[in-house]
């Protein structure tokens, strides 16, 4: 991350694998945390998923700056940690999609597992968006292959809990 300009291939490439990641990573929080009634509220569940969110930005961002660290034998610049931070925090953004849409299902429907699950979909609905839309090649069957492909692996955590 050398500015806070225009992303580059390899940048955006890593920010769609930090979102694909986090998103995956939360759903599975999400379906770890509802199982066997261990939470039994949005509030609990909420907490849960955004400090699991936030752990994974600081995991992320300090791994990125310990390997710039180790690679360029010099603590990184004050402009590339801001950059690293922007970059990272891209990773809590599907906490708050899941949390949002966790509370915005408990509107419609009056069941906390239920709502959970709507939740997770909606989270699997945006990343099969966002990676087929961020696809960009010029294949776009292929492109639509691959956001199934992930959507697959998002729906299978789903299952996952349902069946939990």
């Amino acid at each position: 991350m050398k500015s806070l300009g225009p992303l580059t291939r390899a940048e955006s490439t890593a920010r769609i694998s930090l979102v694909v990641y986090s998103s995956l990573t939360l759903l599975a929080t999400a379906a770890a945390a509802n199982a066997k009634g261990y939470l039994d509220s949005l509030g609990e569940l909420t907490f849960v998923l955004l400090v699991a969110a936030a752990g994974l930005v600081v995991a992320h961002f300090w791994a990125a700056v310990l390997a710039k660290r180790l690679q360029d034998m010099q603590a990184p610049s004050g402009g590339w940690l801001r950059a690293e931070a922007i970059h990272s925090s891209s990773m809590f953004l599907p906490g708050l999609l899941l949390v949002g849409a966790a509370w915005a299902a408990s509107l419609l429907v009056d069941d906390f597992e239920a709502a959970v699950t709507l939740g997770m979909c909606t989270l699997v609905v945006a990343l099969f968006a966002y990676t087929w839309v961020g696809g960009g090649s010029e294949d776009r069957r292929d492109d639509l292959l691959w956001a199934l492909g992930t959507a697959a692996v998002g729906g299978l955590v789903v299952v996952f809990k349902v069946l939990i």
